[in-house]
């Protein structure tokens, strides 16, 4: 009776469904549903880490299905299950191979079309911008900023931590922008909302504010359904590929947490974006939008990482897959640096060619939203060489180099730099440095003094400004007011007033051997560089009070100047001594007349 009563129990268990096998599926859909909780990863044969979680499932479903049936086909299944998973992925990995796609992989940064990358000068590249609106503040600076904030406030450094932030310009600033995570996860389960976050300001270190009276409720540190990504993929993202999760402000300040959504082009490689899913973290409302949709605030929308390998594949894949005499290859320097011109978000870096260590031949600067591209062709050095050489500018302080910031100096390509105090990790000094001659360059203790000792370098180096912008290139004529001189490093400066004029005009020597002989009261014709931070540097100057009389033999010469479109083809030869005996040999009332072209 015993016996039969279990006979009869178990049986009434395969009737009701809980025998081994179900419960080996139900166990098995349970694990993977927790992996999926846990890992959060897209519900899509498109990329690959979801591919080969979907598969192992599938097979382990397979196997547990056919469980019941005798081993030979629950084998049978299983090892088919497992070849049809091997078949897919190897063609999903040909499929995106560069063999097959070189030409998707090259004009892939041009939007599908590699010719429309628009080629520009650099002064059309990089706008001019007022010194002192430098971003020159890096993020390690505005980091080490945001956490010095974070803990004046004790009792909220206690149970908060500055998470990951982003640089961004809101309301038409530049600003680093820090959100305030949980610091644990029992600091989670207390106060389950953080209060705000932290800007720094990407032009003045001093500028660091504290936001706070909000209620941060699905951040990326959250726990359980409170976690960023688990709250996207349950509400409306479960298939899509999520990457670039960006902390943004809206212009009115209101805090939006921006992710790019994407899938790949081609088998599992070309990943492009296909939008954005936009969560506010207070009320956990999730709204996605399309390439073309997203609003004006969204600074970022193809991530860093997309845009340098499309790059490189640009630079890569010029003559196709096969090329064995790599005809035309380059590649991007190792850095990618976020700037805004005019209201618009850009990543720039350098091309160089492959197995150059120092040079670059030319930018990029790619649009974070709409990816239209501007390449410049530019002779000069990476931005890894000229942190390196930046060194020697601080070297008596021992101060270290940001990574450089390229901006447009009248239009002349150009780094600037912020210094570091070894100790601190904070900026005390500055500097800039020519792009195509790194031996021009100059620091200062303010960004400001930097600029002005940068302009004063480069009029005495010969370099000559290359703006394009006549606003910027302007010419007076006026009576000197006052003029003095001092030498700096080696160079001689003039400084002098121009009566009614207000400006402070700088030159030197080289621009004109008539600076050293003008005074006071002397009429003068200059051209000048304004580059609107209150530096005006002489790059023509004419003293009009006098000329210096000329010998026949300088006449002839003149003469032929204008005659030949190459002077040099026929000079007529003047003997140094023989000019320099007559010139002592006058008084200094015969030299004081000639200089004044009183001299008959």
């Amino acid at each position: 009776m015993g016996c039969g009563r279990g006979y009869h129990y178990h049986e009434k268990k395969e009737k009701l469904g809980i025998g081994p096998g179900t419960l080996s599926m139900i166990l098995t859909i349970f694990l993977f549903a927790l992996l999926l909780y846990i890992g959060c990863p897209a519900i899509s044969f498109n990329f690959m880490g979801s591919a080969l979680i979907l598969e192992i499932f599938i097979i382990l479903i397979g196997f547990v299905f056919t469980a019941t049936f005798i081993d030979s086909v629950k084998y049978l299944v299983t090892v088919i299950l497992i070849v049809v998973s091997i078949v897919i992925d190897i063609i999903m990995f040909v499929m995106g191979s560069a063999i097959f796609q070189d030409g998707k992989l090259y004009n892939q940064l041009g939007n599908g079309d590699a010719s429309s990358i628009e080629e520009v000068e650099f002064d059309d590249m990089i706008s001019q911008i007022d010194t002192s609106q430098i971003p020159i503040v890096d993020y390690e600076t505005a980091y080490i900023l945001a956490t010095q904030k974070l803990g004046e406030d004790v009792t909220l450094g206690s149970r908060c931590q500055v998470g990951e932030g982003a640089c961004m310009e809101v309301a038409g600033e530049e600003m680093y922008v820090f959100p305030l995570e949980h610091s644990g996860f029992f600091k989670w389960m207390r106060f389950k909302n953080t209060t705000g976050f932290i800007t720094v300001s990407a032009s003045n270190a001093s500028q660091t504010k504290l936001h706070g009276g909000y209620s941060l409720k699905y951040m990326q540190k959250a726990w359980f359904g409170d976690n960023l990504d688990r709250h996207l993929r349950f509400n409306g993202c479960l298939t899509d590929g999520l990457t670039e999760r960006t902390f943004e402000l809206m212009d009115d300040l209101t805090p939006m947490i921006v992710t790019t959504t994407y899938r790949n082009e081609a088998g599992w490689s070309a990943p492009e974006p296909t939008g954005v899913a936009i969560c506010d973290p207070q009320t956990g409302k999730v709204t996605k939008y399309s390439i073309d949709e997203v609003p004006d605030w969204v600074d970022v929308v193809y991530p860093d990482k997309f845009i340098s390998n499309q790059i490189n594949n640009w630079g890569k894949y010029s003559h196709g897959w096969y090329n064995p005499a790599k005809e035309d290859i380059f590649q991007k320097t190792s850095g990618i640096l976020t700037v805004f011109d005019h209201g618009d978000c850009y990543y720039f870096t350098g091309l160089t060619s492959q197995g150059a260590d120092r040079s670059v031949g030319g930018f990029v600067m790619v649009n974070t939203r709409t990816k239209k591209v501007k390449h410049a062709k530019l002779s000069g050095i990476t931005e890894d060489a000229a942190r390196s050489d930046a060194y020697a500018l601080w070297s008596d302080y021992g101060y270290e180099p940001t990574n450089p910031m390229p901006i447009n100096v009248n239009g002349v390509p150009t780094y600037a730099f912020a210094f570091k105090s070894p100790e601190s990790r904070l900026i005390v000094a500055y500097g800039m440095m020519n792009v195509s001659d790194n031996n021009i360059k100059a620091r200062g203790e303010t960004l400001k003094e930097a600029a002005k000792a940068y302009a004063k370098k480069l009029a005495t180096s010969g370099n000559t400004y290359a703006a394009s912008d006549e606003a910027y290139v302007k010419k007076l004529e006026g009576r000197i007011f006052r003029i003095s001189n001092y030498v700096e490093g080696g160079d001689t400066y003039y400084t002098f007033l121009i009566e009614g004029h207000d400006e402070i005009f700088v030159a030197t020597n080289q621009i004109s051997e008539e600076i050293p002989l003008s005074e006071a009261g002397d009429n003068v014709s200059i051209s000048y560089i304004d580059d609107g931070n209150g530096t005006f540097s002489v790059d023509e100057f004419d003293n009009t009070a006098y000329q210096i009389s000329k010998s026949e033999n300088q006449v002839h010469r003149d003469e032929l100047d204008d005659q030949y479109d190459t002077p040099t083809d026929n000079l007529v030869e003047v003997d140094p001594e023989s000019q320099e005996s007559w010139w002592e040999s006058l008084s200094d009332e015969e030299k004081a007349k000639i200089m004044n072209g009183e001299a008959e």
